[in-house]
């Protein structure tokens, strides 16, 4: 797996892999052996080669890592490479590497990026798109220019409108993706009807991950994360890639009590959900025990994740204590997973988006 982006995002993904062998070998014939490999004081690394965009290394450089978020970088991932200016140097550094150490070298990665795109990301989405055969699924983070107005956050329209067009150039030249945002965003594109039509590439349906939700009509983030389904009928030309009259679902995952979170580790953590959801689907894990996975790590980064003396985030440690919490998370949503019908015609009704 590649992943492109924050700390947060490497390490989000490493520890939902891990997370989900030890939940997969739980519930296997392989009980013993899993068994064997948590007496090992620290978890394995993952298979993950972690890259930063250009773009961040000025933000990487006053995001001061302490010696424990050094030591789980090393520890949980497989390689950590160079800034980049492109996909190609990504392409030609993980292929190199994977010769080395793998021998499935010569199969396609995973590829988890987030993708930003608040001034357009148009260099960013011409490499990604020369280059997207080079990956055998996509795990995409948008981030858009989202305002607030007295009080309210609001995509604008030419934005949704132009993000839209771009992702769907994107999804449209993948076999297989996921798509993590912010509701804001996907009640303004579904507004600007610009919501990509994805005809398999998320799923058999069109699944879309969301981070936050509209609850009696206000915008909130309490720490869980949804997952967005639409039923299309693409042999329809009458309403059957409507959204809003299609039928849909909403699959949500929420704390069993409402808890006061600091916004910064929501932030963080949202970053690390994202980056779980990919590597839980692109190694075929359903959506619903995916999203699971990925709230476990989620709820992780916002509790056991600390603000240093500074006032900068420090992630939770890659121990077998912070794998054993997203396993118990995860187990416990699994079982409480809410299914809402209609539920983005709801949020996109009480939210009242103009």
């Amino acid at each position: 797996m590649v992943v492109v982006g924050d700390i947060d995002a490497a390490l989000g993904a490493s520890i939902a892999l891990c997370s989900r062998d030890v939940l997969l070998g739980d519930s296997s014939d392989n009980n013993k052996q899993t068994k064997r490999r948590r007496k090992r004081p620290i978890p394995p690394p993952q298979m993950i080669s972690y890259f930063r965009p250009p773009c961040a290394e000025e933000q990487q450089q006053q995001r001061k890592l302490s010696s424990e978020t050094i030591s789980s970088l090393q520890n949980a991932l497989a390689f950590i490479g160079p800034p980049v200016d492109n996909f190609e140097d990504i392409h030609t550094t993980t292929r190199q590497f994977l010769v080395r150490v793998s021998d499935d070298a010569y199969e396609n990665p995973i590829l988890h990026i987030d993708l930003d795109l608040k001034d357009g990301g148009a260099s960013t989405i011409e490499s990604l798109s020369s280059h997207i055969n080079s990956y055998s699924f996509l795990g995409l983070n948008i981030n858009t220019n989202i305002v607030e107005s007295d009080g309210v956050k609001r995509l604008s329209r030419e934005d949704a409108i132009d993000n839209g067009n771009d992702l769907q150039t994107l999804l449209d030249g993948c076999n297989s993706a996921s798509v993590t945002m912010d509701i804001t965003t996907h009640l303004a594109m579904l507004q600007a009807n610009s919501l990509p039509k994805c005809r398999g590439v998320l799923g058999e349906t069109d699944v879309w991950t969301v981070q936050d939700i509209v609850q009696d009509g206000f915008l909130v983030d309490s720490g869980g994360a949804m997952l967005l389904e639409y039923r299309y009928d693409y042999d329809d030309p009458f309403g059957g890639c409507d959204p809003l009259l299609r039928p849909s679902k909403g699959y949500i995952v929420q704390p069993e009590s409402a808890m006061k979170l600091n916004t910064e580790k929501l932030e963080h953590g949202n970053e690390a959900l994202a980056a779980a959801y990919s590597a839980m689907r692109g190694y075929d894990l359903d959506p619903i025990s995916s999203i699971c996975i990925a709230y476990g790590v989620k709820s992780v980064f916002s509790e056991m994740g600390t603000i240093d003396d500074s006032g900068q985030y420090c992630p939770p440690p890659y121990t077998w204590n912070t794998v054993n919490k997203v396993v118990d998370y995860a187990r416990s949503a699994r079982q409480d997973v809410l299914v809402e019908d209609g539920a983005s015609r709801r949020m996109y009704r009480e939210f009242g988006y103009k």
